[in-house]
C-alpha cells in the first residue's frame, strides 16, 4: 500500500546524502557552506534562555502595543479549535469527544502561556501525520512524547546535521 513511503524516504535521504558526502570525498564543512546542510546553530544550555530574562527590563510600553497583534493570535486559535477537531475526526474517521478536546487543548494553551512557549497550533498536524503513520496504542504514543521531548534537549545538534532536503519533504507532505 506505500503507507510507510514516506517514513522511509526520509530515513533514506540523510543515509544516501552521507554516503555520497562520503565518496565523493567532500566533508560536512564543506557541504554546509554549498547550504546542503543548515547552519551550525551555537548550543546553549535548555534553562540557559530563562537566566537573560529580567521583568525590570521589560518594555511594557511595547507589550502594550503588541496587545492588538496578541489578541488577533488568541483570536485565531479560538476560531481554529472548532474546526480543527471535527476536521481531525473526518481525517481519521473517528468519533471525537469535543468537550474533552476543548478542555485539553485549553489546558495545553494556558501551560504553554505560563512557560513562554507557542501555543499548541501544529497539534493538528502531527495528529494527522501519527495516524497516517499508523500510530496506535499507549506505547506508540509514549514512543512519540520520549522523541519529542529528547528533541526539546538534541533538537539543535540533530537539525545541524539534517540536510536541507528533509525539511522541504516534510513541509510538502504536511
Amino acid at each position: 500500500d506505500g503507507e510507510l513511503l514516506v517514513s522511509v524516504v526520509m530515513l533514506l535521504v540523510p543515509v544516501f546524502f552521507y554516503m555520497a558526502l562520503m565518496l565523493s570525498g567532500g566533508t560536512i564543512l564543506e557541504a554546509r557552506a554549498l547550504g546542503w546542510l543548515f547552519p551550525r546553530t551555537e548550543s546553549i544550555g535548555w534553562l540557559e534562555t530563562w537566566t537573560y530574562f529580567d521583568v525590570f527590563h521589560v518594555d511594557f510600553l511595547a507589550v502594550f502595543a503588541q496587545l492588538p497583534t496578541i489578541a488577533s493570535l488568541a483570536i485565531f486559535t479560538v476560531i481554529l479549535v472548532p474546526v480543527r477537531i471535527p476536521s481531525l475526526s473526518l481525517h481519521t474517521g473517528e468519533e471525537v469527544n469535543f468537550d474533552q478536546e476543548l478542555i485539553v487543548q485549553g489546558l495545553g494553551n494556558i501551560c504553554a502561556g505560563c512557560l513562554g512557549t507557542p501555543h499548541n497550533y501544529l497539534s493538528y498536524s502531527n495528529s494527522v501525520f501519527f495516524h497516517e503513520l499508523r500510530g496506535t496504542g499507549r506505547a506508540s504514543r509514549h514512543v512519540v512524547t520520549l522523541l519529542t521531548f529528547g528533541m526539546f534537549f538534541y533538537g539543535a545538534e540533530i537539525l545541524n546535521l539534517t540536510p536541507r532536503l528533509i525539511a522541504g519533504v516534510i513541509m510538502i507532505h504536511l
